[in-house]
């Protein structure tokens, strides 16, 4: 049995389907990005050109631009798209290929009570299993994101990343004329563009630890949710409202509510940065007629230099997807509008 959280429509998700069928919950992130980000724009160019003779002349020019984005808005987390190691460890899984959580979870909690019509129709053996503290798991599908319409709890808002570009290119040539009728040219350029993409993220390990109850900075001891331990709570009973269009969600819970210390804790220690520079050399020489006959073509040498680009999983739109063990079968259930 699968079904999808029943707070998605209510804070404005779009209950779905994935490819496969399986029930899911969507939401809109392109409001939370600008439509222009703000920008810092630098640019030079330094030109200087010398006579040598009566018919040579030596030019040199230099040009830098560079553009800065301080705070550029993202979606509120990104998917977890990897999922963590197998073991009975805080931060590790102890369903592979997939987030477990413990039925202590107050997500679970949360979920229990407000659905009891729901959960009196799963089968026996998974209503035991979550009626038992330290029994039944729920699995969360990798392909959700922990912050969604109810924004991030570490900034109140958004997910900020930056984005930084920047040229460069240095020009030297010298030209004149052989005789009355010809002239020559010769010259060299190097150009350099760089950009540096950086996003915060969240580790597995991270998000895992927090999901069992022990996440936070100050998080000691072996009890979950106790001597400064937090616990992440994936259902949609820890959205206060929608802070796009304020919808408020009537089964919230402010004591199972995902802290901003718990959201620093999560994003702390990831910093995903992207580096692309593309350099170019050109090398050039010219000799032709000043009537237009070419008396000799121009040659050009070149040299490129690409290095590899750091992988970037592409982002999509999928919501919580939790699902519950019990006996021997998998109930998958709960998508949430996170």
């Amino acid at each position: 049995m699968i079904i999808a959280d029943p707070g998605c429509a209510t804070l404005g998700g779009t209950p779905g389907v994935t490819d496969t069928h399986v029930p899911a919950c969507y939401f809109n992130f392109v409001p939370f990005d600008n439509l222009v980000e703000e920008q810092e724009q630098y640019q030079s160019y330094l030109e200087y050109n010398l006579d040598l003779g009566e018919s040579t002349r030596f030019h040199v020019a230099g040009f830098y631009s560079q553009t800065d984005v301080p705070q550029y808005r993202t979606s509120p987390s990104f998917l977890a798209s990897q999922v963590p190691t197998t073991g009975a460890s805080p931060g590790q899984t102890t369903i592979p290929g997939r987030f477990s959580v413990p039925s202590s979870n107050p997500g679970v909690l949360n979920f229990v009570a407000q659905n009891p019509a729901l959960v009196r129709n799963l089968p026996a053996a998974a209503q035991a299993n979550l009626n038992d503290p330290a029994g039944i798991l729920i699995n969360l599908n990798p392909l959700f994101r922990p912050f969604g319409v109810g924004g991030n709890p570490a900034t109140g808002s958004t997910n900020f990343g930056t984005r930084t570009a920047d040229a460069f290119r240095l020009t030297a040539s010298l030209n004149g004329q052989l005789a009355r009728t010809s002239k020559w040219d010769v010259g060299v350029t190097y150009m350099e563009n760089g950009y540096l993409s950086t996003n915060q993220d969240i580790p597995v390990t991270r998000l895992q630890a927090a999901l069992q109850g022990f996440g936070g900075f100050n998080c000691t001891g072996t009890i979950p949710g106790r001597n400064g331990c937090l616990y992440y709570n994936p259902f949609s009973s820890a959205i206060v409202k929608n802070i796009i269009d304020g919808q408020v969600n009537p089964n919230f819970v402010a004591s199972s509510a995902n802290s901003a210390e718990l959201a620093r804790f999560l994003f702390a220690s990831a910093l995903r940065r992207l580096w692309r520079q593309r350099r170019r050399y050109l090398r050039s020489k010219t000799v032709g007629s000043m009537a237009g006959h070419r008396l000799a073509g121009t040659a050009r040498l070149g040299r490129y230099f690409f290095p590899r680009a750091a992988d970037q999983h592409p982002d999509t739109q999928f919501g919580h997807c939790a699902g519950i063990l019990a006996a021997g079968r998998r109930f998958q259930g709960s998508p949430s509008v996170r």
